[in-house]
């Protein structure tokens, strides 16, 4: 049976090339199968798109013009799905990844919510409860992140109290390669897994130049069969059914940058935001 790996965190920054995003991804994809050696392999991006940045759109554009004109991103065929928030991604004629649409939501209580698999924007600033509610509704994957100081106090509770009141199958948590090495991973993953609620990792690579390395590098891989015509789809299947095994990938951040990214992060919240990458 096919293995699947997933880097379910991704973020295509400003100054982030689709291409350089693309080549370190399969790159870093390639080396995880060396280790798990799987017969077959699917790969997934799953991106996570903050307010007013579309990529997706971006990349779904050139899908279209390669459906005319073939290739236009260097090595790699962009060609559109049966679904809108899917594309895939080609290189020598194989198939590489499927890159699927999603969004970053800033809650009301400064939380963040991912949808994996929304194409359409969505609105920062609303209740937690009230994002989880309607996302459970819609054709996606809703996902708490773990952040560093984000689960922390008043927030921390919160998250807690979302877990226990939470069913299962909508709802996921995300541990991303920023945690450093030596924070473990902090006791509400255990306690949601009591309860279903499992741990769909993913990269989260940070708005820094170099950063976009490290697309492909953390997630989770499952065993499974994914329908071409309708990745995300079976993909979401695949996920929400509690037998399907979740198997971590990756490592977590050393300890000098993990403090300077910090750093950096706190001074980059201070300046304006930056226009939107392009392919």
């Amino acid at each position: 049976m096919p293995h699947i790996f997933i880097d379910g965190h991704v973020h295509i920054h400003p100054g982030f090339s689709w291409e350089e995003v693309l080549h370190h991804a399969l790159h870093n994809f390639q080396r995880i199968e060396e280790e798990v050696r799987p017969v077959q392999s699917v790969r997934f991006l799953l991106l996570t798109e903050s307010s007013g940045v579309d990529s997706f759109a971006a990349l779904a554009a050139l899908a279209a013009r390669a459906a005319q004109q073939g290739p236009s991103l260097g090595p790699f065929h962009i060609r559109q799905t049966n679904e809108a928030s899917t594309l895939a991604c080609e290189k020598d004629q194989i198939l590489s990844f499927f890159v699927v649409a999603g969004r970053q939501i800033v809650t009301a209580e400064r939380l963040e919510v991912l949808a994996l698999g929304l194409h359409t924007p969505y609105p920062d600033g609303q209740p937690v409860g009230e994002v989880l509610s309607h996302l459970s509704r819609l054709p996606c994957l809703a996902v708490l992140p773990w952040g560093a100081g984000k689960w922390l106090g008043q927030r921390g509770k919160l998250v807690a109290q979302l877990i226990s009141q939470a069913p299962a199958a909508p709802l996921f948590l995300g541990d991303n390669s920023n945690r450093p090495f030596f924070w473990p991973l902090p006791p509400l993953f255990a306690r949601a897994k009591v309860q279903g609620i499992r741990n769909l990792a993913g990269s989260d690579p940070l708005p820094f130049p170099g950063q976009e390395k490290k697309v492909g590098s953390f997630g989770v891989w499952l065993s499974g069969t994914i329908d071409p015509l309708q990745p995300f789809s079976s993909l979401c299947t695949l996920l929400r059914n509690p037998k399907t095994a979740l198997h971590p990938f990756g490592r977590c951040e050393s300890l000098y940058p993990f403090f300077k990214q910090q750093i950096l992060m706190q001074f980059k919240k201070k300046r304006p935001s930056s226009p939107s990458a392009t392919p």
